[in-house]
């Protein structure tokens, strides 16, 4: 069990849209896991604090039909969100690419960003120069619910 996991005093639910990814939890976990499309979720509105995506919103950027399919995806995403809840995005897409959309005022949030350090792969440090060089770092996009700039 992560340590998030164990310091959680309530559920934990992730999804997946793949049965096969589906994994099970060590017993006593608060981790639950549902498979759904994140285009159409099937929680009720207002149920959580805090939706993190990590690799949900890129793939979709590069699926057929990826703006509808954005555009249904924060619309749930907003929905599920209590009011000052957080949508963390974790994504290699630069803010030029992304803001527009997140930005909508349709899903009254704040969306803030910062860079973060890209993982060392195969022990070679990458110097973090996201304007001379873009892909040399990830972004955090933290959307937050009722901070709307009206």
């Amino acid at each position: 069990m992560s340590e998030v996991q164990s310091k959680a005093n309530h559920p934990t639910t992730q999804i997946n849209s793949n049965q096969i990814c589906r994994t099970e939890t060590e017993p006593g976990s608060n981790l639950v896991w549902q498979v759904m499309d994140c285009r159409s979720l099937e929680f009720d509105d207002e149920s959580f604090d805090a939706v993190i995506d990590k690799g949900c919103y890129d793939t979709l950027l590069t699926s057929e039909e990826s703006t509808s399919s954005i555009q249904k995806y924060l619309a749930h995403v907003a929905r599920v969100l209590k009011p000052e809840g957080k949508f963390m995005c974790i994504s290699v897409w630069h803010p030029d690419e992304l803001l527009e959309m997140l930005s909508n005022q349709d899903y009254s949030w704040k969306v803030e960003y910062e860079f973060l350090t890209k993982p060392i792969i195969g022990g070679v440090e990458e110097k973090m120069d996201p304007d001379n060089n873009p892909t040399s770092v990830h972004y955090l996009y933290v959307c937050t619910m009722g901070s709307d700039d009206e």
